[in-house]
């Protein structure tokens, strides 16, 4: 097993484009629930019990000895979601399966009074009452009570996988978050259906919104203020901006410096994506750049059609991961400024041979990987129990695992 020296090294020369690392690194992109469907526990067992999960998550490392995960097991929070009674979490244990409903507890009337009173004031006056469904303080005061020591729990145990995990010298994607408010607000607020609408017919009401959330809660919007300077920002963000300045740390176990995640991307056309993506965004890379720090793009859908602002990222500075784009179309257009990050089709780790995947992972190793500019990961989330075989997943793993440049 290699360690977390030599994992780290291997993504910092693919990300920074220094030379070649000695095989290709391995990102995980299985969510903590296909992990459990290995295990003898039911899902809606593992997914609400700390011990299990951790126990799941160091069997699936012990078994496919990734380099790095995206998730190591905080994906699902369920039992914080029941304790508050909040739970949109669908769980089928005789298919193996768990969806999720659209969030859809913010109102079309909810961004006149945010660019009224604010983000935080709005969070907490207009929207926790409202998705805890209480009538008073009395009621408020109850769900806390009920939902916060479980919250605490929940960290608690998270950190615990964490730590077994580091000690296995696996890494994190990230060592901190760039949380892009258009993502907050059509996965956690506006729902998918809505801010779609929205965009097209808020389109400057969103805009402002968007303005505000970055303003109040991202430490990239003040990236060269100490921690005593923000003393206005909430906990949650100290906490943000001290991973952001330790973001170097040589004891943080990730892959890159910092992790950002692309969702309404999938909703938005370029021109979209230019004027409710892009200025954020760029605000973390500018960070990044002037840091000489690296950066994993998390982009879900197809990023190919932004490849003017991806290309225009100064080169080793960031990767890419890819879900629908073409993985060699993708060497061609954007290959040459960052390094890429998956494309490796989940139906072939279902539907195809084993002989059919190493035939992959060779073409793959002779047409992307051969520069030294290519990490290894599943095209989607790997959920469900016909997303990937066993057996189909640990041979392609291990392939690029043990060929060497």
């Amino acid at each position: 097993m290699a360690t977390r020296e030599e994992r780290k090294e291997l993504f910092n020369h693919v990300i920074r484009r220094d030379g070649k690392p000695g095989r290709v690194p391995l990102l995980c992109n299985v969510s903590s629930s296909w992990k459990v469907l290995e295990s003898r526990y039911p899902l809606s067992d593992a997914l609400r019990n700390g011990e299990h999960l951790k126990q799941c998550t160091l069997d699936f490392h012990e078994k496919y000895d990734y380099d790095a995960y995206c998730d190591m097991g905080g994906r699902n929070p369920l039992r914080v979601a029941d304790a508050l009674g909040i739970s949109g979490h669908i769980i089928d244990d005789a298919a193996g399966t768990i969806s999720i409903k659209d969030n859809k507890y913010m109102t079309e009337d909810d961004y006149d009074i945010i660019l009224k009173k604010g983000w935080k004031r709005w969070l907490l006056e207009n929207y926790l009452p409202r998705r805890l469904q209480v009538r008073s303080a009395e009621e408020f005061a109850d769900k806390l009570d009920s939902g916060v020591p479980e919250m605490l729990k929940y960290f608690e145990e998270m950190g615990q996988i964490g730590a077994a995990m580091n000690e296995r010298n696996a890494l994190g994607g990230g060592m901190s978050f760039v949380i892009q408010p258009a993502c907050m607000l059509m996965n956690w607020y506006r729902g998918i259906e809505n801010f779609s609408i929205d965009l097209r017919r808020r389109k400057e009401k969103v805009k402002a919104v968007l303005d505000i959330i970055w303003e109040e809660t991202s430490p990239y919007a003040h990236a060269d203020s100490t921690l005593e300077e923000q003393a206005d920002v909430s906990t949650a963000n100290k906490m943000i901006m001290t991973s952001k300045i330790n973001a170097d740390d040589p004891n943080c176990m990730a892959m890159a410096n910092h992790q950002a995640t692309f969702l309404s991307n999938a909703v938005m056309n370029p021109k979209q994506f230019e004027y409710f993506i892009w200025p954020y965004f760029s605000q973390a890379l500018d960070y990044a750049v002037a840091h000489n720090q690296t950066v994993f793009l998390y982009a879900e859908a197809d990023v190919l059609r932004f490849k003017d602002y991806i290309n225009s990222v100064p080169k080793g500075t960031m990767a890419v991961m890819l879900e629908m784009d073409d993985l060699f179309e993708a060497k061609k257009v954007i290959g040459d400024h960052v390094a890429l990050v998956g494309g490796y089709p989940v139906n072939y780790l279902y539907h195809k041979s084993i002989e059919e995947n190493i035939d992959l992972c060779k073409r793959i190793m002779d047409e992307v990987a051969y520069d030294g500019t290519y990490i290894y990961s599943e095209n989607k989330i790997v959920c469900h129990k016909t997303d990937a075989d066993p057996e189909k997943l640990k041979a392609v793993v291990d392939f690029f695992r043990n060929t060497k440049y």
